[in-house]
């Protein structure tokens, strides 16, 4: 059961992360998120 707590988190991650990637690719600009503004590559 921990084992999959792992790999749900780092799929959530893999996911926020490709999603900054083709955010950034696509407009360099700020993007206004619930967790806050992201900004190139944070």
């Amino acid at each position: 059961m921990k084992t999959k707590f792992v790999v749900i988190a780092l799929m959530l991650l893999g996911i926020n992360v490709v999603g900054d990637f083709i955010f950034n690719l696509h407009a360099n600009r700020v993007f206004q998120t619930p967790t806050g503004p992201i900004s190139n590559g944070q």
